[in-house]
């Protein structure tokens, strides 16, 4: 599959040079020479170390395609966190982990002593990111399958379909998610593979599936900010009255509308209607603006803030007190 490209990219972005690390297929590795055994000792030690230095690699790699996923052409539809290190902050957690590997040697023993299991993360591919600017590292997608293939896990999977849809494929991405679901994952991320999913639907156009997505998530435990924000939206974008009412009464309820969170969903929620929708992302009826208004009702809402935030109005005048 052709991985897109992000348009806004220097020429060949994305692209994985020839020389990096391969991270699928057959480890090239010729079969160590015959040595005698390790003490159980030290061979435990070592293996647990290795796990360690594996764990603080596979890491920065998910960081490194989340960081990768912000500046692809739909990471507003993407569900990649906001909350991430500066390119900087990474580089140097990157450096300082490369540096206690060499210093243990974790990565030679691991590459000889390791034929089974988890693939080794190669520091290289770490380094090959130092120095880069950060639209010319490899694609979001591909840094997340090198993680995947030196640790499975369900948060790894997560990042995987999260970066397949900052790079606009809908397509593998609903299939990542879907997966998740069978595979049985928890609460904590249960919420964000629907999320995923909704985001999706918006992409291909399909609003009332992605409204369906949205409520899922918001139904599952411990839901962010983004599907509670995402059902009021979509809710109103469908005319779908009922729904707009409940979605705005769990705001009300669960959201704290001066939260610095809320604030940054609703600022990606505008850039979203004006970047993929062009602008109200509906044919106003007469009853939207008196919907708003209703939703707004007792104050300054949760609701009202969401329903200025759609409208492009200004700030209301600080309440007294």
């Amino acid at each position: 599959m052709t991985q897109p490209t992000d348009p806004h990219s220097p020429p060949g972005a994305g692209a994985v040079p020839s020389h990096w690390p391969r991270v699928d297929g057959p480890d090239a590795c010729a079969s160590p020479s015959p040595r005698p055994p390790e003490p159980p000792q030290i061979s435990a030690a070592g293996e647990e170390l290795a796990s360690l230095h594996r764990n603080d690699l596979v890491g920065l790699l998910l960081e490194a395609s989340a960081l990768r996923a912000q500046v692809a052409p739909f990471a507003l539809l993407s569900g990649t966190p906001a909350a991430l290190p500066s390119p900087p902050d990474w580089t140097g957690r990157a450096l300082d982990t490369i540096d206690r590997l060499a210093k243990t040697r974790v990565a030679k023993r691991s590459r000889a002593t390791r034929r089974s299991g988890p693939r080794p993360v190669d520091p290289e591919i770490l380094l090959l990111l130092i120095g880069v600017d950060l639209h010319r590292w490899p694609a979001s997608s591909w840094l997340a399958r090198a993680a995947l293939a030196a640790q499975d896990s369900n948060g790894a999977r997560l990042c995987l379909g999260r970066a397949l849809l900052a790079e606009g494929d809908t397509e593998d991405a609903h299939r990542v998610f879907v997966d998740l679901l069978r595979r049985g994952v928890t609460d904590e991320l249960r919420w964000q593979v629907f999320e995923g999913i909704a985001f999706g639907h918006e992409q291909r156009g399909n609003d009332r599936l992605a409204l369906v997505a949205c409520e899922a998530a918001g139904d599952a435990p411990g839901c962010g900010i983004g599907p509670l924000v995402g059902c009021l939206f979509l809710s109103l974008v469908l005319g779908e009255a009922g729904r707009a009412r409940r979605a705005a009464a769990r705001l009300d309820l669960l959201v704290n509308p001066d939260s610095p969170a809320f604030a940054r969903e609703l600022a990606k929620l505008r850039l979203r209607v004006e970047l993929f929708r062009g602008g109200l992302p509906w044919s106003a009826p007469p009853s939207t603006a008196a919907l708003l208004d209703e939703l707004a009702g007792g104050g300054r809402s949760a609701a009202e803030e969401v329903g200025r935030t759609l409208r492009g109005a200004p700030d209301p005048a600080p309440r007294e007190g």
